[in-house]
């Protein structure tokens, strides 16, 4: 993903949109509910819980998501170039 494509990433979800998302190969979907923002690990057409997050606002939750290290040491921040945009809902 690139710089321009992170930017719409992160206003997209403060926005409240869904995300669904491919980092080294695994899907995630990133899903809003009415406490925060769930992380589904994706396998085909089914997701399992994979964590959530939680804060005062959106803004918060989706700061905290790009903190978030999906992969020990590497978060959307750190390795951006490396995630692919699958789909914004």
């Amino acid at each position: 993903m690139t710089k321009i494509e992170f930017n719409d990433l992160f206003d997209s979800l403060c926005y409240g949109h869904d995300a669904d998302i491919s980092i080294n190969g695994q899907r995630y979907f990133l899903e809003w509910n009415s406490n925060g923002l769930t992380i589904y690990q994706m396998q085909n057409d089914s997701g399992q819980k994979f964590s959530a997050i939680y804060g005062d606002n959106k803004n918060e939750i989706v700061t905290k998501l790009f903190d978030y290290e999906f992969i020990p040491g590497k978060s959307l921040n750190t390795f951006y170039q490396e995630i692919h945009i699958l789909d914004i809902e």
